[in-house]
């Protein structure tokens, strides 16, 4: 975890329910620069600690979870190419992949949110 470029919390107030594990998303934040994400309906200690709190109504966890899921396959797409691979079985393994980023792709992160 002390290793991560961005964490996302959901669900949990981490803060409080497990602390020796808080300690080391803390320590990634602050030595490291981590990116801390909170995501619950409920404001607490660990969405008072994160970078982004991200609030959704109880009981729309999974249509959120999706959504993200979904987020990340047209990003990963669009700079690589190969993330198709990884969800269609019958896609050609050996086709070539270009990994370079695609030139003035955005990340619309507060779009999605």
């Amino acid at each position: 975890m002390i290793n991560a470029d961005v964490a996302m919390v959901m669900g949990s107030n981490a803060a409080e329910n497990h602390p020796i594990a808080m300690r080391w998303l803390r320590r990634a934040r602050e030595e490291y620069g981590a990116y801390v994400i909170s995501c619950d309906p409920r404001y607490t200690r660990t969405s008072s600690f994160a970078d982004l709190y991200v609030p959704f109504r109880s009981g729309t966890d999974v249509a959120f979870v999706g959504g993200i899921i979904n987020y990340a396959q047209i990003i990963l797409d669009a700079h690589s190419g190969c993330l198709y691979t990884v969800f269609a079985p019958f896609h050609d393994m050996n086709a070539p992949c270009d990994t370079a980023p695609q030139p003035g792709m955005e990340y619309p992160v507060a779009q999605m949110i």
